[in-house]
């Protein structure tokens, strides 16, 4: 469950919660799935390299690999973005607001974001599969 919030800012979870009344059919279903699934993973604890385990590589790019992953404690099947930080402001400003804008929309046709964490001068995104 959600740590207690002040009605000015609500938690990430609660806001995802209050989306579901704009959905019905299976939109709603597929919400309400990732609401379970990601409170189950972010109720295991925090994320770290050490919480999946690769299962392939989907892509490689310039500064950018994607990974097929498991997370054994769940058994969720998972995508993971490792993205290679240059330390550059401007490359943190962009990281920073794709997190941001992956956090908040929350729509049937985009890949539903689980959380981030940073490991080195890596960048880890964790998404739907």
């Amino acid at each position: 469950d959600d740590p207690p919030s002040s009605d000015r800012n609500p938690s990430p979870m609660s806001m995802l919660r209050g989306k579901l009344e704009e959905y019905d059919g299976e939109d709603r279903a597929r919400l309400e799935e990732f609401i379970f699934n990601k409170s189950r993973l972010l109720g295991v604890g925090e994320l770290t390299n050490a919480s999946f385990q690769r299962l392939g590589t989907m892509a490689s790019g310039e500064g950018r690999d994607v990974y097929r992953v498991r997370h054994p404690d769940t058994d969720l099947i998972l995508c993971q973005k490792v993205v290679h930080f240059d330390g550059k402001p401007e490359t943190f400003k962009t990281l920073k607001r794709e997190l941001q804008l992956l956090d908040e929309c929350h729509c049937p046709n985009i890949v539903c974001f689980y959380g981030s964490f940073i490991n080195d001068s890596e960048v880890n995104i964790v998404m739907e599969y």
